[in-house]
């Protein structure tokens, strides 16, 4: 029986046609100087910075490009290629604080530098517009832009900031770029570790049409969710307790160091993952918060690992199952060499769409603290991609090993008859043809190209990878 042939053979082990996955999860790693088709020793060299950046449709063509910490604009193909355009503004100074979205409202993306101000003419061409909180104000050069929302539903964006206090501070957009400061809302925050971690995660957590906030911890204050009314007022949570208990461990406060938010359980509503961290060196594990749709949360137990500090974590469906997955950046547990940067690691944890998260990748990558994971869908394939650092990984198989299936397709087609989905299974990369009921796949430990079915009397090895590649060049 094919089955037992399948399992004899450890090709493809224990799958049968009812147990394959349409998709599973994997990621191909390409460097950034591989990524633009060119090396001018600038990805490697600028990591520190280039750690920080945000994605966006800079340019109007329907996919999703790259604005770099650095202020660099990288321009995508439509297949996942970047490659730099010489149409970045002329920034002096890096950016804290980016954030790229529709400023003007003429239906393109701007950028927010700091409190400078990018306007895009809807083809990445950018020209300096006026400052964010261009009023006579005595404060102004004493605020830190913590991001740019829609705060009272009235289609403007408003701002909220830091000051040298370390209090939110929040501006109401009135239009032509003057603001109204909410009284008597500063709202104490903390230090430059909460900072780092990005402060303020915004969402709508009560289901009352606006958007409220939450705040993480450092070893000096609590987490904090604040409900907004809609004007840019904010009360706290009533469960200050419980969320001072997830800050605290055998007695010691612990810093909160991002807080991702999504419908991790599918029913609706925001939840939320929450990581944190003793310190630098002394990691704790992941919170799964779940909201009962009116903004009172309960904690989901899981059986998490504990990881050193996290830089940055990010909700996703990374293996296409319809729930979201969790990504998370953290520091390794390797000691680097004198002058070395620190490694981090990327690991992934999946849902099973109840939210109940298990393990299922983890890998190091060459990062800095403050690593920040952006998703998307690259190369238009409908599988989430995402840049680490100056690494892009695209969701999915590797690109080589598809198109071997494709050219098999077309040069055997008594075998492998039309187009069928790539799948996935450990180590496999494969696609299976119910109705000769063959497979070809390829072993990517060893990179070795397997056929089997019973017209081929079973298993047979059609050679290495490097070898089929080059055949398939041939006419």
């Amino acid at each position: 029986m094919l089955k037992n042939k399948l399992t004899s053979a450890i090709l493809l082990a224990g799958l049968t046609i009812s147990s394959a996955h349409a998709f599973e999860f994997h990621f191909q790693q390409a460097l950034g100087e591989d990524m633009a088709g060119q090396n001018d020793g600038g990805f490697s060299e600028l990591l520190p910075l280039l750690v920080k950046s945000s994605m966006a449709d800079l340019d109007n063509d329907g996919d999703l490009d790259i604005w770099f910490m650095l202020n660099e604009i990288w321009l995508n193909d439509g297949q996942g290629k970047f490659i730099k355009s010489d149409k970045g503004p002329d920034v002096e100074k890096d950016g804290f604080f980016i954030k790229l979205t529709d400023i003007d409202n003429d239906g393109d993306i701007d950028v927010a530098v700091n409190r400078e101000v990018y306007l895009n003419d809807g083809q990445a061409n950018y020209t300096l517009g006026a400052p964010l909180l261009d009023q006579d104000n005595e404060e102004k050069e004493s605020l830190l832009i913590l991001d740019l929302v829609d705060l009272d539903n009235d289609e403007k964006l408003d701002v909220v900031t830091l000051t040298v206090r370390d209090t939110i501070g929040v501006f109401l957009n009135q239009g032509n770029n003057k603001y109204s400061k909410i009284i008597n809302n500063d709202l104490t925050l903390s230090d430059d570790f909460a900072i780092f971690a990005k402060v303020g995660t915004f969402a709508d957590v009560d289901n009352d049409g606006d958007l409220d906030v939450w705040l993480p911890s450092t070893k000096d204050t609590t987490p904090m969710l604040l409900f907004n009314d809609g004007q840019g007022h904010f009360t706290e949570s009533a469960q200050k307790d419980f969320f001072i208990s997830l800050a605290t461990s055998n007695g010691v406060t612990i810093a909160t160091t991002k807080i991702a938010v999504g419908d991790i359980d599918n029913d609706g509503d925001i939840d939320a993952w929450v990581t944190s961290a003793l310190s630098l060196e002394e990691g704790a594990p992941a919170h799964v918060l779940i909201n009962d749709g009116k903004g009172v949360f309960t904690e989901l137990a899981q059986n998490f690992d504990v990881i050193l500090s996290t830089t940055d974590a990010q909700l996703s469906d990374v293996d296409n199952d319809g729930d979201l997955d969790a990504l998370e950046v953290s520091l390794s547990t390797t000691v680097p060499a004198q002058g070395d940067f620190r490694e981090m690691v990327l690991t992934i944890w999946l849902n099973d769409g109840t939210g109940h998260f298990t393990n299922s990748h983890k890998d190091n990558i060459k990062g800095f603290f403050g690593t920040k994971i952006n998703m998307g869908d690259f190369n238009k394939d409908g599988i989430q991609d995402m840049i680490v650092g100056d690494q892009i990984w695209f969701g999915g198989v590797d690109p080589e090993n598809s198109g071997l299936c494709d050219w098999a397709e077309k040069r055997f087609p008594q075998f492998f008859p039309k187009r069928a989905p790539d799948l996935v299974s450990g180590n496999w990369e494969y696609r299976y043809y119910p109705s000769v009921k063959t497979y070809i796949g390829v072993e990517t430990v060893q990179d070795k190209i397997f056929v089997l079915g019973d017209v081929f009397n079973g298993l047979i090895e059609v050679g290495n990878k490097k070898e089929m590649l080059e055949l398939s060049k041939k006419p």
